[in-house]
């Protein structure tokens, strides 16, 4: 299963960052990003499922 990374900008759209299909990796990276770009990150499945919303 695909896993797909996206952070929201300043005006509220969605910018894919990465595609993964490690589900650990992805909860990792998107903690590690989060911290680091100061942006919420949300993770979705290759459906379209919400899985995850990482905010600072």
């Amino acid at each position: 299963m695909k896993l797909f990374l996206s952070y929201q900008d300043q005006f509220g759209r969605w910018i894919k960052y990465q595609t993964q299909v490690n589900e650990r990796d992805v909860f990792r990276v998107a903690n590690l990003k989060e911290t680091q770009m100061n942006k919420r990150f949300r993770i979705t499945s290759q459906d379209g499922t919400l899985l995850d919303l990482i905010d600072f």
